[in-house]
């Protein structure tokens, strides 16, 4: 009896040893990060022609067309925009491109372009268009000038005001 309680305790004793020893807890786990692309809201938001606002001019959120009707050499057309940036998590690199369909225009574009638009905020612009050559045509030339913005986020590490 001594021998056989013996013997189960040292068994015992082995299959827990064992047991412990031979127990591997194994975990895999991973975490998706993606961009949270519907906070992400950067967009004309004004639009002031020769000083009236005129939001008409803003085609879409990230387009202005307007015709700019000048008949002169030296005649200008001014048209000064807001960039707005209403996402809460990006900040935004922005730059604002204009072509003409013409070679009669000369376009100068000022907006700064040396910082991101910080989240909740917004940025002005200026464009001045002016006639640098003459038209010697039958009929009236459609000087059609077109800005689009080029956003791309930049990643913040706490969550901007609105």
């Amino acid at each position: 009896m001594k021998n056989k309680k013996l013997l189960f305790g040292a068994l015992l004793f082995t299959a827990v040893g064992v047991a412990a020893v031979s127990t591997n807890l194994i975990m895999n786990m991973s975490t998706k990060i993606s961009p949270n692309t519907d906070d992400y809201d950067v967009y004309f938001s004004q639009a002031k022609v020769n000083g009236v606002v005129d939001n008409s001019v803003i085609t879409d959120t990230d387009t202005i067309t307007f015709t700019a009707d000048l008949s002169a050499i030296g005649d200008t057309y001014t048209l000064d925009y807001t960039v707005r940036n209403s996402s809460l998590n990006y900040d935004s690199d922005i730059e604002v491109s204009c072509t003409d369909d013409t070679d009669y225009l000369t376009i100068s574009n000022t907006f700064d372009t040396s910082s991101a638009l910080a989240s909740g905020s917004h940025r002005d612009g200026k464009l001045l268009i002016q006639l640098k050559k003459s038209y010697a045509g039958d009929s009236n030339l459609a000087q059609t000038v077109t800005c689009t913005l080029d956003t791309n986020a930049v990643e913040r590490t706490e969550i901007g005001e609105n």
